[in-house]
């Protein structure tokens, strides 16, 4: 189940930032230079975020959730002598 989340996670971040990166550059070369400095920062955030979620936030999602059990239900016990009723 991580796994499949995983993935479609990964592969929406890569495709948003190639996408956010196209029009950065697009906007870098097109654009007057007043505003190139701001361009770069952004690209260059835009990949050390692309970097980050893939390759340290899945990692540590798997090591938080490999110590808990698959089933997301718990039984609950319920002690039917110690109900009030009033």
């Amino acid at each position: 189940m991580i796994n499949i989340s995983v993935q479609e996670t990964i592969r929406r971040s890569i495709y948003t930032s190639l996408t956010l990166i196209f029009v950065l550059f697009t906007i870098f070369f097109f654009w007057p230079e007043t505003i190139s400095g701001f361009i770069l920062v952004m690209i260059l955030g835009t990949l050390i975020g692309t970097y980050s979620s893939i390759f340290i936030a899945a990692p540590i999602l798997y090591e938080v959730n490999k110590n808990k059990k698959l089933s997301v239900y718990k039984k609950i016990e319920i002690n039917h002598e110690d109900k009030i009723v009033v």
